[in-house]
């Protein structure tokens, strides 16, 4: 792995080079394969733009909430089921649940909030992550498997998060993980990042001592990163992987032949192709890592330490989409730094323990550090 700013540009050894680049054409031919789908409705926005008029509503609502919750409001009332041990016995897990903020704009299987929580065994976390999925991550097993359990070992709890539309949260009308609506797909993030800074407080609360931090891979990262702009009065590490700017690199990345772009024009009345996709990228880029840096949120702010790892031969998010998303959140950490791995999106995610736990640990411990002289205990090992 090396470390760089965001405006150098990193030196790898020819043969870690060469893999890279090797990834790299992984990422295309995986892109070229999404071109040859035969069913149409395993593709982005099937059934169209979906009510659009309500997608505005649920981000005035999203906006007048974030406002609110600046100011404080309650944690939510958490429903947690019974700890079970999980293998290797590193810990527990339990599962959770409660009603999700946008509960009014989404279908009846999304309105519960559901997340399994994972504890160290024995002994207090001096940390705790909400993890957020990639796109197309339905279960936990990826994320407690190549985040969770080496995370655990370390004494790192995990929040687990399940985004509305996937998992248990999928309706019945949606096939696999592909959001049928263009308004839809815009609920699913809104709900999410709502409901994980009410998480945010949850988690205040019943680990009074722990770090928080945020963190996830590929579209998961986009969302960690904008969390750190919501959840602005929380201390809060924040160490986004593979993330991307705004959900705009699903119309000009790799993804491209995952949307049905086709449909959109064909419902698009009075607007031709260009002009149809034109309106699709201001509505995605709507809900982006600019767009929340850009508000304005008053109140208390917490302290935030960044670190932002991104795959140098990604074709799924390019370099300049990893560069723009690290530059905002300068905003947040002055001291912000970006690490670059010799890799490409697919291939990291397949050693994403190796290439990502290190570094989340490595912002948590920063933040701590920071922390030293107002808490009464930090991890021994600082």
């Amino acid at each position: 792995m090396i470390e760089a700013s965001e405006a150098e540009e990193p030196s790898f050894n020819l043969p870690l080079a060469a893999a890279g680049r090797a990834c790299g054409l992984l990422d295309q031919a995986l892109g070229f394969a999404a071109h040859l789908k035969p069913l149409a409705s395993h593709r982005f926005f099937a059934s169209g733009w979906g009510d659009l008029q309500q997608l505005q509503d649920a981000r005035a609502f999203m906006d007048d909430f974030v406002l609110e919750y600046s100011h404080g409001v309650a944690a939510p009332s958490v429903s947690l089921g019974p700890e079970s041990p999980l293998f290797g016995g590193s810990g527990f897990r339990c599962r959770g649940e409660f009603p999700s903020p946008l509960a009014s704009y989404l279908p009846e299987e999304s309105r519960l909030c559901d997340f399994e929580l994972l504890m160290p065994k024995d002994r207090e976390p001096w940390a705790c992550v909400v993890q957020f999925p990639g796109t197309a991550d339905q279960s936990y097993f990826f994320r407690k498997v190549m985040l969770g359990l080496p995370l655990l070992r370390e004494g790192v709890a995990s929040v687990l998060i399940t985004p509305p539309f996937y998992g248990a949260r999928r309706p019945k009308h949606q096939t696999l993980h592909y959001i049928s609506t263009v308004a839809e797909f815009s609920h699913q993030s809104a709900g999410l990042l709502l409901e994980a800074m009410q998480i945010l407080d949850w988690l205040r609360e019943k680990f009074p001592n722990a770090c928080l931090g945020s963190t996830g891979i590929s579209w998961g990262g986009a969302m960690a990163s904008c969390l750190g702009f919501l959840g602005k009065k929380h201390d809060l590490a924040v160490v986004p992987c593979l993330p991307s700017a705004d959900p705009e690199v699903l119309i000009s990345g790799a993804l491209r032949g995952e949307v049905a772009l086709d449909r959109l024009a064909e419902e698009s009345h009075g607007l031709d192709a260009q002009e149809s996709e034109s309106l699709l990228r201001g509505l995605l880029c709507a809900m982006s890592t600019k767009e929340l840096n850009e508000m304005v949120i008053p109140g208390p702010v917490g302290r935030k330490v960044v670190l932002q790892v991104s795959a140098f031969y990604d074709t799924f998010v390019d370099k300049g989409s990893s560069q723009v998303n690290f530059r905002l959140l300068r905003d947040l950490d002055s001291r912000a730094q970006l690490r670059w791995v010799a890799g490409g999106h697919a291939s990291s995610h397949v050693v994403a323990r190796f290439l990502f736990t290190k570094s989340i640990l490595t912002g948590l411990r920063r933040l701590a550090a920071h922390q030293q002289n107002e808490r009464t205990w930090i991890p021994s090992r600082l």
